[in-house]
């Protein structure tokens, strides 16, 4: 059985979703039971992690599909969908837990604490797990990443590890379902003490329904940014023109744009004005001991090759390759420090 590490995004979530539901039952069976209605909305919180899990897991699947005439950049933004579909189901249960809590807030009823401190504590364990599940090799609640050392200690830059956005809010989720368990623990640990305390079971509803409402918005700013092609949060556009500059021959930034495609996926198009001069007396590649497989990370290039001077056949040959050797330095700074995968590059001369 694969473990999550090597499991793609869709195989955890939709494992996920399959436990999940398995506890959703009997966490609804325990609460409806033992009549504490705190029981009852932690387990529609996981009834709607279910509906969740399946909307990330159809659109992980439609994202993986291949681009197509109609659709030339696929559809890799359904996975953003998603995710805020998720986030909308989360919202619509918090409404539902804040009416039902303060409705029984003026009529308490007493509960079975026994049972009630069972099935929370329970949860907790099945809230570690999914986090456990969920967490792939570079899936994180937080962004993650990787320093890299290339630059002065001034321009160091940092280089982002990709996420699935379905899997964050799928973890987000998972935790905050796990600090409402934990609150139902305490209520029903008070609840053996003081058995006449029965309002703390409609309180921990409103706290449920509060934790459900707020822990959404960890994510969603990243999804808006994402659909309104908003530069990365990880990505500083100063410190990468800064980058861009130290490169022999390269004397100025005209214009750079980055967004993302998806959560992981970011991109940027730059145009650059290189200096004939200094481009005829280096050789770029040698002079940086780049790698040789810069450009295996590389999906798209496009290159306008716009020569402000009338040059011969022969000479723009032998411009030609020093060009290149830019915009290949330029591709791989991009991707290896920044993790920028795809790169679109106009070269000027001056």
């Amino acid at each position: 059985m694969p473990t999550s590490a090597s499991q793609s995004p869709a195989e955890r979530l939709f494992r996920a979703g399959g436990f999940t539901f398995f506890f959703f039952i009997v966490e609804f069976s325990a609460g409806w039971y033992c009549g504490s209605m705190a029981i009852v909305s932690e387990a529609m919180t996981l009834l709607v992690d279910v509906l969740g899990f399946l909307v990330a897991f159809t659109a992980v699947k439609i994202a993986e599909r291949e681009s197509t005439n109609e659709y030339t950049w696929g559809l890799k933004r359904a996975e953003i969908i998603g995710a805020l579909i998720t986030i909308l189901l989360n919202w619509i249960l918090a409404l539902g837990l804040f009416e039902e809590g303060f409705f029984l807030l003026q009529t308490p009823e007493p509960v079975e604490a026994h049972v009630m401190l069972i099935t929370a504590s329970v949860d907790l364990v099945r809230s570690v797990a999914m986090i456990l599940l969920l967490k792939g090799p570079s899936e994180h609640v937080s962004s993650s990443y990787e320093q890299v050392e290339e630059l002065p200690v001034h321009l160091t830059a940092t280089k982002y590890a990709a996420s699935n956005i379905n899997v964050m809010v799928a973890v987000v989720n998972t935790i905050a379902d796990l600090m409402g368990s934990l609150s139902i623990v305490l209520a029903a640990l008070l609840l053996l003490w003081k058995p006449d305390w029965v309002i703390l079971d409609p309180l921990c509803t409103l706290l449920v329904g509060t934790v459900t409402l707020l822990a959404p918005f960890a994510l969603l700013g990243r999804n808006l940014r994402v659909l309104l092609e908003g530069t990365p949060m990880h990505l500083d556009i100063e410190a990468i023109k800064s980058t861009l500059l130290m490169i022999p021959a390269i004397k100025n930034i005209d214009l750079i744009r980055v967004w993302s495609l998806t959560e992981g996926r970011d991109c940027c198009a730059v145009v650059l004005s290189v200096c004939e001069d200094d481009i005829q007396k280096i050789h770029v590649l040698e002079s940086f001991n780049e790698k040789s497989d810069m450009g295996n990370a590389i999906h798209v290039d496009t290159v306008d090759w716009s020569l402000r001077q009338k040059d011969s056949t022969e000479r723009r040959k032998e411009f030609r390759d020093s060009y290149n050797d830019v915009i290949a330095l330029v591709r791989h700074r991009l991707q290896s420090i920044y993790g920028i995968e795809d790169t679109f590059v106009e070269v000027k001369m001056l």
